[in-house]
């Protein structure tokens, strides 16, 4: 990675035409221009939204004092739009990404010495992230250079597809893992993002390869029930509210029993995939009064006004998706990596959030360690309260 040479980038194709230029003494570069407008798409695509909060001391380290001459361009010539003005303490500057920009998207590779010296800084920068073990992460970041793509295969699978945004997501993906131009970010609640987080599924499962050798993932069943249950654990509630205390029994039964989805699969004609939908929407959304919250608070009404009293509490309603996060990524990253790894030092894997893959040869040994430490987590949080059938 020291070594690279190029960034492979999104850019929309009228920006290819664009020389560097000078606006007063100022020489704007066209390879920042680019890296700018990849740094947006990026967030559009990760995120599916089009109005960003651009930081001006983010801006200045990557394009330097005159960072403002670079918005004002790609303002001028219609690539952004802006939304709303910076307020002191309470947000930066907002712009709205045009339709100019998604009009034809290209790749590049940029090969501007700073834009590279600043890929490869944040690519490395994930090793100062203090909530998972900094041995831990070296180890996960050089694993990625040891996984391959059939391109082929894979690009004949995004052929099927219908969705744009999700065709181009994982199309850049695809490429840059074809070209070695490796991403990695630790996000502040312990969730690791890779090129293969973003891949779909099927292209993971069947069109990567660990040193030469098929994957298999391995995956936490009822990943946020479970950890949704460690939080009220660490949280706390009242023992002597008998109907809480009778309802989360049951609850935990279902979730260590991994019979939760099944039993609220009766939600929406029997379509268990989309029971997970619901969980996620109850979890991590504001609890509205729709079809999803009020099954939910039918089934279980004391853990759902749990929910709801802990995010108010809190003055966040996004504070318990990120709780559970940190605590998946806790159990996951410092708990089962590190036995793998030191089981496994020389072993290569990837991780998509609640799983990881591993070469199809390890698969046995990794899942004895990844299930043993399981019921080992489970076991205690069973032990934590005595009412536990």
């Amino acid at each position: 990675m020291l070594d690279k040479k190029f960034v492979y980038q999104f850019t929309p194709q009228s920006l290819l035409t664009v020389d560097d230029f000078h606006i007063g003494k100022n020489l704007i570069r066209k390879d920042f221009l680019i890296d700018f407008m990849h740094m947006i798409l990026c967030k559009h695509f990760f995120t599916n939204k089009r109005v960003f909060h651009l930081s001006s001391e983010i801006l200045k380290k990557k394009y330097g004092a005159h960072y403002n001459l670079y918005v004002n361009w790609l303002l001028e010539n219609k690539y952004l739009q802006k939304s709303s003005n910076y307020f002191v303490g309470k947000q930066s500057n907002s712009y709205y990404m045009t339709d100019k920009v998604k009009e034809n998207i290209m790749r590049y590779y940029n090969t501007n010495k700073t834009v590279v010296k600043k890929w490869t800084a944040k690519y490395l920068s994930s090793l100062n992230y203090s909530k998972i073990d900094n041995n831990i992460l070296t180890w996960l970041i050089n694993s990625l250079e040891h996984i391959t793509i059939d391109y082929d295969k894979a690009i004949e699978y995004i052929n099927t597809l219908t969705d744009e945004d999700v065709i181009e997501k994982n199309k850049w993906a695809i490429d840059c893992i074809k070209n070695n131009t490796l991403y990695n970010t630790v996000d502040n609640y312990g969730r690791f993002h890779t090129n293969f987080t973003v891949l779909k599924s099927t292209i993971r499962k069947n069109c990567l390869r660990i040193n030469g050798e098929e994957t298999f993932e391995i995956d936490i069943k009822n990943s946020q029930p479970l950890f949704l249950i460690e939080v009220i654990e660490k949280t706390g509630y009242d023992m002597d509210d008998y109907k809480f205390v009778s309802e989360l029994t049951f609850f935990r039964n279902l979730v260590f029993n991994g019979e939760i989805y099944d039993y609220l699969s009766n939600y929406d004609e029997q379509k268990r995939s989309r029971v997970k939908v619901m969980m996620y929407h109850v979890l991590f959304g504001r609890n509205k009064k729709d079809k999803y919250n009020l099954y939910f608070r039918k089934k279980f009404p004391c853990i759902f006004k749990w929910i709801i009293q802990y995010k108010k509490l809190k003055q966040d309603y996004k504070c318990l998706a990120y709780e559970l996060q940190m605590s998946e990524s806790n159990f996951l990253f410092n708990t089962v990596l590190k036995k793998v790894k030191d089981k496994y030092p020389t072993m290569s894997l990837f991780t998509i959030h609640d799983s990881i893959a591993v070469p199809i040869s390890k698969k046995d040994d990794v899942e004895k360690i990844f299930y043993d430490t399981l019921r080992e987590f489970i076991s205690g949080l069973k032990k934590k309260d005595s009412f536990y059938i």
